[in-house]
């Protein structure tokens, strides 16, 4: 193996990432708690269907961003984009989108 990769491979292993891990399950986790898992699934299903939209990604963006902002207002604009992504990237993982 290459420097390069043996670097990287090293990452996983060190202790700041464990804790950025950590840090980023424990506020998915509070998220979660605030929306609930039916307004979760709401949000999946918004997210697939702008995706098949034929709009610029930054439309798609704003209008589940919307969407979110209306089913739960509650939730900071932050904790809405982190939700997004989230969930951008579990599909896009699963290949759904």
């Amino acid at each position: 193996m290459g420097k390069l990769w043996k670097w990287f491979l090293g990452l996983f292993k060190t202790a700041w990432f464990k804790a950025f891990l950590m840090f980023a399950v424990e506020r998915l986790k509070k998220i979660f708690e605030q929306v609930g898992k039916e307004a979760y699934e709401k949000i999946r299903a918004k997210v697939i269907d702008v995706a098949s939209l034929n709009i610029s990604n930054t439309e798609k963006l704003k209008a589940v961003f919307k969407y979110v902002k209306e089913l739960v207002p509650a939730l900071s604009d932050s904790a809405v984009n982190y939700l997004i992504e989230s969930i951008i990237q579990d599909l896009k993982n699963q290949r759904k989108i």
